[in-house]
Order: C-alpha cells, then sequence, then structure tokens
C-alpha cells in the first residue's frame, strides 16, 4: 500500500514539477527556478494541521490520513535533492551569460 502510494505521490509531484517548469519559461532562470520550487511543493505541516482540524472527531484514524502528505513531503524532498545539482548548472550558466552580456552591451542598455 505505502510502495503504490509512494509512486502515485511521485507522479503527481513529477507532473507539477514538470509543469511549473514550463509555465515559468516566461521568466530568468533564477525566477524560474524559484517559481519551480514555490508552485510544486506544499508543506507538509500545513496539511497535517488541517487535516487534524477536519478530522479532530476521529483521532484514532489521524495517522491514516496523514500519511499520503507526509509521504508527499518526502518525495518532494527527495525529487529536489536529484534535480538540485542540474539546476545549479542552469542557474550558473545564466548569470555567467548575463555577466557577457552586460560586457558587451553599452551603459546605456544596462537594466538598473
Amino acid at each position: 500500500l505505502i510502495a503504490a502510494l509512494a509512486a502515485f505521490i511521485t507522479a503527481v509531484h513529477l507532473i507539477l514539477f514538470g509543469l511549473a517548469w514550463v509555465v515559468g519559461s516566461v521568466l530568468n532562470m533564477r525566477h524560474r527556478i524559484a517559481f519551480l520550487f514555490m508552485a510544486s511543493q506544499k508543506t507538509e505541516s500545513m496539511g497535517v494541521a488541517i487535516i487534524t482540524v477536519i478530522f479532530h472527531s476521529d483521532p484514532d484514524r489521524l495517522g491514516a490520513y496523514a500519511l499520503p502528505v507526509i509521504v508527499f513531503h518526502s518525495v518532494q524532498l527527495f525529487v529536489a535533492s536529484l534535480a538540485l545539482p542540474k539546476l545549479r548548472q542552469l542557474a550558473l550558466r545564466a548569470e555567467q551569460e548575463e555577466e557577457v552580456s552586460a560586457k558587451k552591451c553599452p551603459k546605456m542598455c544596462k537594466r538598473v
């Protein structure tokens, strides 16, 4: 049961991660990476708090209700840790390209 739940949650998170990457394509690379994490990740503490409020009348099953939220949070951390090295490379490359373009551009066309 937990393996199937983890597989489903991983698929959902990867879809949201990919969708956030595509939607964020209108942003510069640093903002796109920030958007990627902000759009695809939600907090475990808020989810567990909401579940506790909604299902307070069934305290024996709160753990079962909270399990998907806890697994989803773990998947978020795992996917982020796998994506981080590549995203760091993209951010550094974009920063270098901005520096090169700033050197080529006369003072009047530089952004303030």
